[in-house]
């Protein structure tokens, strides 16, 4: 939306708000906050029958969904960061734990397959964007030009290239650009709201943490036990309703089925009209 421009942001927060959280962004609305470009763009966590309850689902959405064990890999130190604890002092396994007591929407898997699974079943509307994490990394320039289409946004050869490389976890994570996703703001304006004393920030928090970025890695590193409370809650939930036995099932569906409408000129997911784009995302 900003043609490749290289980023001038502090904060992600400046540029892409969290929807469902006002106080962080200076306890004004989300939709009320200047955005650079001709698509204002928010991010959130709300699942689809939370879209359905505040009328957002009418909104373009952009969904992502990641592997809910490479997922509780990647947001062990970005919320160890948020709340200010070193993850030597909060390791791993405990933080599983915790995570899963605490039953906190964003991170129960019943609740995120039963989204995954209300998605999936609306992939084909006009103003819904399927995406799995796993492509965005491994087919990134093609998700690119993939979203693109779906803002009504131009993207030429050597445009995709350019976000293809600003986006690459390289750059990201680079001593240039990493504090733009530290989350520091987030970290500040929580402590405001709820009237903190502010703490010396943990060094390089955030969503790109040096040695992340990567597929897999869940697996060799999460705890047996959660691994099994996911494989059984899929079976439970996403088995049962859409037939699918894994996600990498799933996955090779989708992809497939991409594959059929482009072959047969439908091009990809695509929508009409400008104006808010959302990102519902399973992080």
């Amino acid at each position: 939306r900003v043609r490749g421009a290289e980023p001038d942001f502090a904060s992600q927060q400046d540029v892409m708000p969290w929807i469902e959280c006002p106080y962080m962004c200076g306890y004004r609305p989300a939709a009320e906050l200047e955005q650079p470009g001709d698509v204002r763009v928010f991010k959130s966590h709300l699942r689809y029958r939370e879209l359905l309850d505040t009328n957002m689902h009418r909104r373009k959405l952009v969904y992502v969904f990641r592997n809910l064990v490479d997922r509780m890999r990647s947001i062990h130190p970005f919320v160890c960061g948020l709340m200010q604890v070193d993850t030597r002092t909060l390791p791993l396994a405990d933080f599983t734990n915790f995570i899963c007591l605490l039953r906190f929407a964003h991170f129960d898997v019943r609740l995120q397959l039963e989204s995954l699974c209300d998605f999936w079943l609306h992939r084909n509307d006009d103003n819904v964007l399927f995406l799995f994490f796993d492509d965005l990394i491994a087919q990134r320039e093609q998700c690119i030009r993939d979203i693109a289409r779906f803002m009504e946004v131009r993207a030429d050869d050597a445009l995709v290239r350019r976000v293809a490389e600003q986006t690459s976890h390289t750059v990201m994570c680079s001593p240039e650009h990493w504090h733009r996703f530290s989350e520091s703001k987030i970290v500040h304006d929580v402590q405001r709201y709820f009237k903190l004393s502010e703490q010396q920030l943990v060094a390089h928090v955030g969503k790109v943490r040096k040695g992340g970025g990567k597929s897999g890695e869940g697996r060799a590193v999460v705890p047996k036990w959660f691994q099994r409370v996911v494989d059984a809650t899929w079976r439970d939930v996403v088995t049962e309703r859409i037939g699918f036995n894994s996600l990498e099932e799933m996955r090779a569906a989708w992809r497939a089925e991409r594959a059929a409408a482009t072959a047969g000129g439908g091009g990809g997911a695509s929508g009409s009209g400008h104006g808010d784009a959302r990102a519902g995302e399973s992080q």
